[in-house]
């Protein structure tokens, strides 16, 4: 059988002018529900953890993070330098602040800013490789509005930030290949370097341009151009080494820490878990990671069959790859088969946390594949053209009707705002809180707020007031069997030392019975 392409098509790709107005009507759509989500979500602390130091570097000069309790644990030095996190995301976002000032949402609308740029790549990557701009701009849609990818545009964590600098990079070295090699070359691997000095993740994109290259120009590479390729790396390790240079000893017990962190000091969960147990691990990023994210837990409802129809139309899509002859022979299909492949692999191995924010670096893959599946089947098939095209407006009304529902929900309200709003009243300037790193952004990174999930036991801090989410509470479940002196304390700290005054969603709001 023929690759699919070589039939004659149903449906012509819009005119440059056309897809120039719909990608931009599609950009403007996917901002606007973006930086919806952005300002209903409620905040958590991780995004308050990765704005601490843009702030302090802003107000004083220095990457210093002041809401974490960093006494007698791996966090060392935190207070002064910055080494369990990639500096560039800090960097940008102080330069982002100083523009446009600091708060909650200006540091998320920095994730939909990347967001966006994320897609426009994207949409370069799927039109070179398949030439057609229906298909760049379905593989658009499938992938900005699937909720993971905007729930990642709509938090101030480095993923996103992370995952645009990657995509940026393949889709430079397609776009400039052809005409200006060694330009190509030097700008896709100086955005790789950026995306791994945001996150770790970053490693992801570098190997798969790393293996773009190989495949597509390998026998035009010359020895000159692997030292063009390792310039930036090495240009951006100098400068890192440079910094770590000023605490050596801080970055070797941050960043070591940091390989399991916090969600790893009371579980069995372990970074590179993967090496020493793959099929264990191939078990347990779908049932921690894909399978929670994408409703399966719920598929008794109708919302969950919802939920999970985006996932289930990849495995599709999946399976028609590897049954259709045709499908198989197209080379963007093999390609994105290939590159998604890799990110699961790697995914799977090394990142055995398995948390749900990472489906950022590979929801863009999934994606891309779907779109291009299905784009070149629409272009082929009448008989089924009718049905893809059903299938395709199914995925897209869960999604958005659950980010709709999440809008609306506001939870940044209705769930976080009145526990802010308690603490404000029941407060003085000078009292010292316990509560997780999200409460800064109303009382500021200055101390007063101390995110410490031993509430005290390592500081001595006797603080007025207490906040606990479902964090705080797993966290203390699972240093019973960890620590039992340090959860007896526990116990003991918010059940004899402390009564309960207020409750708002997750939260619950302790106060010192001494008070």
């Amino acid at each position: 059988m023929a690759p699919v392409s070589q039939d004659r098509p149903i449906l012509r790709s819009p005119s440059s002018r056309a897809t120039g107005l719909l990608l931009s009507a599609i950009l403007v759509l996917w901002i606007v529900l973006a930086a919806s989500v952005a300002a209903t979500r409620a905040p958590w602390s991780n995004e308050a953890w990765a704005a601490n130091p843009a702030v302090t570097f802003v107000d004083h000069g220095y990457l210093g993070t002041a809401i974490l309790e960093s006494k007698g644990t791996w966090l060392q030095g935190v207070d002064q330098h910055l080494y369990w996190m990639m500096p560039l995301h800090p960097l940008v976002q102080a330069a982002w602040y100083r523009v446009f000032g600091f708060g909650l949402i200006r540091q998320r609308l920095l994730s939909v800013a990347f967001g966006a740029v994320a897609l426009v790549s994207w949409f370069f990557i799927i039109g070179d490789l398949t030439g057609q701009r229906f298909i760049a701009l379905l593989a658009v849609c499938l992938i900005g509005f699937e909720r993971t990818f905007l729930a990642a545009a709509g938090n101030g964590r480095m993923d996103m930030m992370c995952a645009s600098l990657g995509a940026t990079a393949i889709a430079s070295y397609l776009l400039l290949r052809g005409s200006r090699p060694r330009i190509a070359i030097l700008v896709s691997h100086s955005l790789a370097a950026a995306s791994i000095w945001t996150h770790p993740c970053g490693l992801l994109y570098a190997a798969l341009l790393v293996l773009l290259m190989l495949h597509l120009d390998r026998h035009r590479l010359r020895p000159g151009d692997i030292a063009l390729a390792l310039a930036p790396y090495l240009f951006a390790g100098g400068l890192w080494s440079l910094y770590i240079a000023q605490a050596p000893a801080d970055f070797i017990r941050q960043f070591g820490g940091n390989v399991s962190g916090f969600a790893g000091e009371y579980t069995h969960q372990q970074r590179f878990a993967g090496l020493r147990a793959p099929l264990e691990a191939l078990h347990r990023e779908w049932s921690l990671r894909y399978f929670p994210a994408f409703g399966f837990a719920s598929l008794g409802s109708t919302g969950g069959w919802f939920q999970a129809s985006w996932l289930v139309a990849v495995v599709l899509a999946t399976i028609a790859i590897l049954f259709h002859p045709g499908l198989r022979k197209e080379r963007p299909i093999r390609m994105l088969f290939a590159a998604a492949g890799v990110v699961l692999l790697l995914m799977t191995i090394f990142e055995g946390m398995k948390f749900t924010n990472y489906l950022v670096y590979s929801v863009p893959f999934l994606g891309a594949l779907l779109a291009t599946t299905a784009g070149l089947l629409l272009e082929t098939h009448r008989r089924s053209s009718v049905l893809l095209a059903a299938l395709l407006l199914f995925l897209a009304v869960p999604q958005l009707a659950t980010v709709l529902s999440q809008i609306r929900a506001n939870p940044l309200r209705n769930e976080f705002q009145p526990v802010a709003d308690f603490l404000s009243r029941n407060s003085a300037p000078d009292d010292r809180v316990i509560a997780g790193a999200e409460f800064a952004y109303v009382f500021g990174f200055t101390g007063r707020i101390r995110d410490d999930v031993r509430l005290g036991y390592q500081s001595g801090m006797q603080p007025v007031l207490i906040v606990t989410n479902g964090w705080y509470r797993d966290w203390f479940a699972r240093s019973a069997d960890g620590d039992p002196e340090l959860h007896a304390y526990l116990q003991h700290r918010v059940l004899d030392d402390y009564e309960v005054v207020f409750k708002s969603g997750d939260y619950i709001v302790y106060r010192s019975r001494q008070k």
